[in-house]
């Protein structure tokens, strides 16, 4: 019985901004050198070549680096679990059994993703006749339980703002989560050449999918953001979440930005499992609750499909049940 091959954890310093600039524009965290060098560097092991072939087909149809990261990572660990299987070795129990063991302990979104990717590798085997029959086709992805509401009621909003006085950098990240719905990823690479103050408008670069998104700016966000701007006016950083650093002015780190956001929450009494993205999942259960329709939340957000916006971040409360049931009449 093959030994069970460790998961290497990503860790959030994978995806920190490194501070040297990079032009025209400041490349999304995710897209860092690290995880090119992975992608691009040849998998060992009898399924590596097939591997490398399958990474390079599947990068000419798809932008995402970190999804090819992700493939490339899933599948290492797969040839390292069987290192003497060729392609037409595998059957359906060599895969169940991986998928059974390596899945313990994990969430059923990590363990559906294991399952996609082993799934598209051997259907991509046999279109490329390597294979004649797919070993995967027996595999079930688990089901996703619909997630449990996680927002913040507007008395948490402002009390995590005041815990923040006198962390302006700070207040502007939260606003920007909670007033424009923005992920961390999003925050971390606005720049002020994007913040429209003439037009309240903020321009979202670099969006999930690599699509760009336009958001108005909320009064409060505007305000924050015009005294952060005042403060940092000698900055010679493009991005907006920056700090003075050894006297140098340089991009706000991923793991000190989420340190700092848990530590502020924490103060201000949220529950522990409160997040960066609960903001942006306020931001929009907030606009739900004021009767702003799911179409014109979906596109705030940058969904591409709708469904995602009802399942994941409009939750509706027990008051507004209630007074549905008692504008019942007939």
């Amino acid at each position: 019985m093959p030994t069970r091959i460790p998961r290497t954890p990503t860790t959030r310093q994978h995806r920190d901004t490194s501070g040297r600039p990079v032009q025209p524009q400041v490349r999304p965290p995710h897209e860092v050198d690290w995880y090119r060098r992975i992608v691009e560097t040849p998998s060992a092991g009898v399924l590596g070549p097939y591997i490398d072939s399958f990474i390079r087909h599947f990068r000419l149809e798809h932008d995402s680096l970190s999804s090819a990261y992700y493939y490339r990572r899933e599948l290492n660990l797969l040839a390292n679990y069987f290192p003497r299987l060729t392609p037409t070795d595998y059957t359906r129990a060599h895969l169940l059994d991986y998928t059974s063991t390596v899945g313990v302990g994990l969430s059923p979104r990590s363990r559906k993703r294991i399952i996609s990717i082993i799934r598209v590798f051997f259907r991509w085997l046999e279109e490329m006749e390597i294979i004649s029959k797919n070993p995967a086709v027996v595999l079930r992805a688990p089901k996703i339980p619909k997630p449990q509401p996680r927002f913040l009621e507007p008395e948490q909003v402002n009390n995590l703002l005041n815990h923040m006085d006198g962390d302006l950098l700070m207040q502007v990240y939260a606003a920007l989560g909670c007033y424009a719905g923005l992920r961390r990823g999003n925050i971390h690479t606005l720049e002020w050449e994007d913040v429209d103050f003439d037009q309240d408008l903020l321009t979202i670069r670099h969006a999930k999918g690599d699509k760009s998104n336009h958001i108005p700016i909320a009064r409060e966000l505007k305000r924050l953001l015009i005294v952060w701007k005042t403060r940092c006016r000698e900055s010679d950083c493009p991005l907006v979440i920056a700090h003075l650093y050894n006297g140098k002015w340089r991009p706000y780190s991923w793991s000190q930005a989420y340190r700092m956001l848990k530590k502020y929450m924490i103060e201000a009494g949220l529950p522990e499992e409160a997040s960066a993205h609960d903001l942006r999942r306020t931001f929009a259960t907030t606009l739900h609750r004021k009767g702003v329709s799911t179409t014109v939340i979906s596109r705030l957000l940058g969904h591409s499909d709708i469904s995602t916006t009802h399942w994941h971040y409009t939750f509706t409360s027990d008051e507004q049940k209630e007074a549905a049931i008692a504008s019942l009449s007939y």
